[in-house]
């Protein structure tokens, strides 16, 4: 650090690992972070009189990744017998093919941010900015050859995410001795996505034809099925689903596959994985929080929400309730929902038939059952009052007592129509509401 403003700090980690070959064992991952508070030079209060501090601050990090077991070589297991001079004799396969070129997968993220105050500290707040690059992906790669090994270990390629983080925190209102009132707000807002930069020769040889090479990143992109809504029985059946009933799901026929199995981009009468497109994304795109906290007196009251938005979420809930899965199917209970189903009576449902309604397995996992799952969720509410000191100097038992009551999850904002829009195991539970009375006394 040089006069109290500037700041800078570097490092080198080098690491090694018995995982990789003998020439891949070592990685170097070097990183630096860097600060300026300008609100310390002296031209500032000149350029910018309303901020009391600003910090200006920087930081690039690599660190190395070796969790894919001893997948860098090749080993037999025992197990395998055959005869040989009417003998069985136990014999030996290869398990694992080796890979001398495995090396280290390497994170780099790149930082950018600033800190700051407005108004003598009543507003003050944070700023970010990242960019994450993640190289030489660990992972297994399907092998293209009729081999008894179906997949080695490889670096898979390259991802990239990139995102912004805000927050701001305000006093709103001063306590002072006339009213005894308080009143602070907290506020957070965030965004990030990933993307494939880079894959592998050996994975784009085995990636799935209908995935985009360089699209999202696999953990938040859903490829389905499309939905085409639903079938009630009017016209002709479609003709890529001719074993379909009313009530059920139609899917999209949009792409088919030539001679060599590559897409042609149409329409070929019938439903296969050509038919598979990408739907949108499971990770939503804002993320966001807020909090006021009050207090009044000895009374103290504060409130925090928090949610998404953006994002899709396969409904179960509502594949359950009309019997394409185990939960109708079988009788058990479920969603009165389910009631409004397509049948005979209820021509015009939109709803699926609870029937087995023909012409596709991959209706129960199409595009129908995906929803928005924004929400707003009121996480905590809390009310509390500490007994004045005045109240407790005549005893000599205790020397503080607050009383209070909380609320836990009370209620949730959203068109999701299952059970829990957070839930991600959907024979979970959602979220309780709890109520808390607490007494906290010093002695």
């Amino acid at each position: 650090s040089l006069k109290e403003k500037y700041f800078l700090s570097v490092s080198l980690r080098r690491d090694g690992s018995s995982v990789f070959a003998k020439n891949k064992k070592f990685g170097y991952f070097p990183s630096f972070s860097a600060g300026w508070i300008l609100s310390e030079e002296p031209f500032f209060k000149n350029v910018l009189p309303a901020f009391n501090y600003l910090k200006l601050r920087t930081s690039y990090g690599s660190t190395g990744n070796s969790n894919i077991g001893g997948s860098a070589f090749a080993y037999y297991s025992t197990g395998v017998n055959y005869v040989f001079n009417n003998t069985q004799n136990t014999g030996v396969s290869l398990s694992q093919v080796a890979n001398p070129n495995l090396t280290w997968e390497t994170v780099k993220e790149i930082n950018l941010g600033l800190d700051y105050q407005l108004v003598h500290g009543r507003i003050t707040g944070t700023f970010d900015y990242f960019n994450k690059t993640i190289s030489n992906l660990l992972s297994f790669v399907p092998l293209t050859t009729d081999f008894p090994v179906t997949s080695v270990a490889d670096n898979a390629g390259e991802t990239r995410s990139k995102g912004w983080e805000i927050g701001l925190q305000s006093k709103n209102i001063l306590s002072n001795a006339k009213t005894g009132f308080e009143w602070n707000t907290s506020f957070t807002l965030s965004h990030f996505y990933s993307l494939w930069v880079k894959r592998s020769p050996d994975a784009l040889k085995t990636l799935e034809k209908y995935k985009d090479p360089y699209g999202q990143f696999d953990d938040g992109a859903i490829y389905t099925f499309l939905s085409d809504g639903i079938y009630k029985g009017k016209g002709q059946v479609p003709v890529q689903m001719p074993g379909l009933i009313p009530g059920g799901i139609v899917l999209k026929d949009f792409n088919g596959y030539d001679a060599n199995g590559n897409l042609t981009g149409k329409p070929d009468g019938q439903i296969n994985s050509a038919d598979i497109g990408y739907l949108g994304s499971s990770l939503p795109k804002l993320s966001f929080g807020f909090g006021n906290t009050f207090k009044f007196n000895n009374f103290d009251f504060s409130i925090y929400m928090y949610g998404i938005t953006g994002g899709l979420k396969f409904n179960y809930d509502y594949k359950a309730a009309f019997g394409l899965e185990a939960n109708a199917a079988f009788g058990y209970n479920t969603l009165s929902f389910g009631k409004q189903a397509w049948s005979s009576k209820n021509p015009n449902s939109n709803w699926p038939t609870g029937l087995n309604s023909g012409g596709s397995d991959a209706q129960g996992n199409s595009s129908f059952w995906y929803e928005k799952n924004d929400f707003i969720r009121c996480r905590d509410i809390n009310l509390g009052y500490t007994f004045s000191s005045s109240l407790l100097q005549k005893q000599h038992i205790f020397s503080s007592v607050r009383l209070s009551t909380a609320i836990q999850n009370p209620f949730v904002i959203t068109n999701y129509k299952g059970l829990d829009p957070e839930l991600q195991n959907y024979r979970g539970y959602p979220l309780t509401k709890s109520i808390i009375l607490a007494l906290n006394v010093t002695f």
